[in-house]
């Protein structure tokens, strides 16, 4: 499916769960990238932001993404990994795995002070909506599930644009509801499906974020 903006996705969204404007849902943004797609679903609903900040583990010479360092420091391994690869990245690697983790986790907490920390206090018994624009692995809700295992929420709804077929059962087993405006089997690079590019700067971006309360409609 294709869109005009994020800003058009985000209001399209929003609006297939407007029963929840006015009670303050927040809005966890799996992807800096689509940032401006959670703006606009949580002026519209009149929610807040919290942006989940990851970073991927990597191994020289490995093209596999090994997984993600999510804000409280877990690494969550890519689920697209077999469980044997994951055991012998662990005995072979697991000592750079481990270093890189700590500078991943570095960056992390350098990031986290543009947008503030995900505290889990703010969210628990809450509402809480996964927003992304184009979905085409299960890194980001393996992170935000795991950061949430230890928070009682009152529900977790999952809002995408386009998302891969074979990532959203994971999206549906995971949370309460879900809504997929398109689940495709051949996905393109991001800018394939907005027909404008994102207007703002990332300083920008995070400013609409921090400040979003000024933005309800």
């Amino acid at each position: 499916m294709f869109f005009s903006s994020r800003v058009a996705l985000g209001e399209t969204l929003a609006g297939r769960v407007d029963y929840l404007r006015g009670t303050e849902p927040i809005v966890v943004c799996l992807r800096e990238e689509s940032l401006i797609t959670s703006v606009a679903l949580a002026a519209r609903l009149r929610g807040w932001i919290y942006p989940l900040i990851t970073e991927q583990i990597t191994i020289p010479g490995d093209p596999r993404i090994i997984g993600v360092i999510n804000q409280d420091g877990t690494l969550c391994y890519n689920s697209g990994l077999s469980h044997y690869e994951i055991e012998e990245l662990e005995m072979e690697y697991h000592g750079i795995i481990q270093d890189a983790a700590r500078q991943a986790f570095s960056k992390i907490n350098a990031r986290t002070r543009d947008y503030g920390e995900l505290n889990k206090g703010a969210l628990s018994g809450r509402t809480v909506i996964l927003c992304d624009d184009i979905v085409r692995d299960e890194l980001g809700i393996s992170a935000i599930n795991e950061f949430l295992k230890s928070v009682r929420v009152q529900k977790i709804i999952s809002l995408v644009g386009n998302i891969d077929a074979n990532i959203s059962a994971t999206f549906f087993r995971q949370s309460d509801d879900s809504v997929f405006l398109d689940v495709m089997t051949n996905m393109f690079d991001d800018s394939h499906y907005f027909q404008e590019p994102d207007q703002y700067s990332v300083e920008e971006k995070r400013q609409l974020a921090m400040n979003i309360s000024q933005y309800w409609t």
